[in-house]
């Protein structure tokens, strides 16, 4: 008679037999199939990481090349300012130096025109127009000579000088043009220190 257990322990190692190779090739077949996995993870990993990375790149490129520019305008704005400043300096230094001479010439002026003058006299109005940036040698003025000047009974006579009313023209003109550059010495002042006083 058989005995159980050896029974038992034979029919253990005929399943065994078929068993333990299934689980070997199921093990290792899991095994082999996670490997084949995590490498085609990791390519597509590494794909998107070098997709990443080109276009970062690509952005750092674009940035960059935005600064560049950003820079380069900076650049240009501030040389455009120095050059407005220096242009203005300039500016500002003729027009002492004519003032200057205006000054001088006003009293030859006033001699030449005569003690009777209406108001102003030719020369003066030469000198006047002059001052304002007008030509002197003017067609529509009478010719220059000491006591050209008109006497007050012919004040209305176009040869005897400037009516008041054309004299206050010609001020708000200089007025308009002088309030002109005061503005842009202001917009110079607030393009280089900030305010139009130069305070920050």
């Amino acid at each position: 008679m058989l005995n159980p257990t050896r029974l038992m322990l034979a029919n253990a190692l005929k399943i065994g037999r078929w068993i333990i190779p299934l689980a070997f090739t199921a093990y290792f077949g899991f095994e082999a199939g996670v490997l084949v996995s995590d490498r085609a993870h990791q390519a597509q990993i590494l794909a998107l990481t070098q997709t990443h990375d080109k276009a970062l790149l690509a952005a750092q490129t674009d940035r960059s090349a935005e600064l560049a520019t950003a820079v380069a305008e900076q650049q240009r704005l501030n040389d455009a300012a120095h050059q407005v400043g220096w242009a203005l300096i300039q500016t500002r230094a003729r027009l002492a130096h004519t003032q200057q001479q205006l000054q001088t010439r006003i009293d030859d002026a006033t001699k030449s025109d005569g003690a009777a003058f209406t108001g102003i006299g030719p020369d003066g109005l030469r000198l006047y127009r002059a001052a304002l940036g007008y030509p002197e040698n003017d067609p529509a003025l009478p010719t220059p000579g000491a006591g050209a000047a008109g006497q007050a009974a012919s004040a209305a006579d176009a040869g005897a000088g400037l009516p008041p009313e054309d004299l206050i023209a010609h001020a708000a003109d200089y007025g308009r043009w002088c309030r002109e550059l005061d503005s842009l010495v202001d917009q110079y002042r607030t393009l280089t220190m900030g305010g139009p006083d130069g305070s920050l």
